[in-house]
């Protein structure tokens, strides 16, 4: 939590843009992540974490598996953002943060031509191309 306090845009920040394009008007993120930790116990699970390591328990580390596509349709689907901002968010960002935005996550000539397509109101999985060829998809 403190490392996302560290990672507010500042008041004097907005309006913001982000990598993704989206634009932030106003924001109040300190009062939104304490509403948010208060209602997850943040502050019971960080007094959990401290007795655990003074009584010696191993260290835990917490992830995720869930994958870009899942991720996005996720998303999409809970109408948090637009699919095409989900996409963007999947593909573009990440390219611009790496400073390869020509290369991927992008549809322009010259860039690699790796493309999904997904069913519009499912969000489905109904095509794969890599390097612009057809990949098979496989069904479960």
């Amino acid at each position: 939590a403190e490392i996302r306090r560290k990672n507010f845009i500042q008041p004097d920040e907005f309006p913001y843009m982000t990598l993704t394009g989206s634009n932030y008007d106003s924001a109040d993120h300190e009062t939104a992540l304490d509403a948010a930790l208060a209602a997850s116990g943040y502050a019971d699970l960080r007094a959990e974490q401290s007795a655990r390591r003074a009584s010696g328990d191993p260290k835990q580390l917490a992830g995720s598996a869930t994958g870009q596509l899942e991720a996005v349709r996720r998303l999409a689907g809970r109408g948090i953002v637009s699919l095409a901002d989900a996409l963007t968010m999947a593909t573009l960002a990440p390219a611009r943060a790496l400073g390869i935005e020509r290369e991927i996550g992008v549809l322009s000539p010259g860039a690699k031509a790796d493309i999904i397509a997904l069913d519009p109101s499912s969000h489905e999985l109904r095509g794969v191309w890599v390097g612009g060829l057809e990949v098979p998809i496989p069904h479960p």
